[in-house]
């Protein structure tokens, strides 16, 4: 079956809601298929649809996106999952955490909520490998949007110990603050070259990789023998950084499985957005 005929095309009508994806660049977006699928399964007559926006556009665009009647909510990528934060009334405690947004809905009382889904969706997909978590340690590579999440997750589940490297220093002090009040049993260790020796997981969230031009975000030949190499970068499905790490004999966990495992709660999140 193609991709064009994978969607019940009969759902869609006058009564269609709208949720967006957001992204500088979009194209790299895999979401809008599975997402719809998901959302029309569940009976929510439901779409997403990409949005190419950039930085300087993005307050202009949600306040317009906002005054939509049929739109569910809007889901954010790279770049701007930080700047969403800025967009929304209240934060779960979540996305307060992560210090990050992804997704924002329209509340009854007809302001706007902010959650993330990032981190949730990168841990659940280790673990649906196998992968344990709980007691271990981790090398994350960028805490922007989708790195501040997924700290936040990898925290959440249980890790131990916890080596973060941004080439922005002030990120990784907020990372590290914030870990700090909602999760004061994890060591936090702020590094200043990427170094993901002597770790269980070393996960790159930043952006490299969607090109193929990209540098590796950390070295392979620095990895310890036993440890799992994780990407949140989704397209393409194999970075270098997988392919080497492969080649090298690590055990992997593709940037895909970020999506896969956050598309339910991402469907029920949109389900009780409020209209005007």
């Amino acid at each position: 079956m193609s991709e064009n005929s994978r969607l019940n095309l009969w759902m869609l009508n006058g009564k269609t809601r709208i949720v967006g994806v957001v992204g500088d660049p979009v194209e790299q977006v895999r979401s809008p298929l599975p997402l719809s699928e998901m959302m029309q399964r569940r009976a929510f007559n439901a779409i997403q649809l990409p949005f190419h926006v950039t930085p300087q556009d993005l307050r202009t665009f949600a306040e317009g996106m906002k005054r939509v009647g049929n739109l569910a909510g809007l889901v954010f990528t790279v770049p701007h999952k930080i700047a969403a934060m800025d967009l929304v009334d209240r934060l779960t405690p979540v996305a307060e955490a992560a210090g990050s947004v992804n997704a924002i809905r329209r509340e009854a009382d007809g302001l706007w909520l902010g959650d993330n889904f990032d981190g949730a969706g990168f841990v659940s997909g280790l673990q649906a490998e196998g992968h344990q978590i709980e007691g271990r340690s981790a090398f994350v590579a960028g805490v922007g949007g989708a790195g501040t999440a997924v700290c936040a997750a990898l925290a959440q589940a249980g890790i131990s110990r916890l080596r973060i490297f941004d080439i922005a220093e002030a990120r990784t002090k907020g990372v590290k603050e914030r870990l700090g009040r909602h999760f004061p049993s994890v060591n936090v260790e702020i590094l200043r070259l990427p170094d993901p020796s002597a770790v269980d997981i070393a996960i790159n969230a930043t952006a490299l990789g969607m090109g193929s031009e990209d540098p590796l975000p950390f070295g392979v030949e620095e990895l310890s023998a036993h440890t799992v190499v994780a990407e949140v970068v989704m397209k393409p499905p194999v970075t270098r950084l997988l392919r080497l790490a492969e080649e090298a004999g690590h055990r992997v966990c593709k940037g895909e499985n970020v999506m896969l495992h956050q598309l339910k709660p991402t469907a029920q999140f949109f389900e009780v957005a409020s209209t005007f």
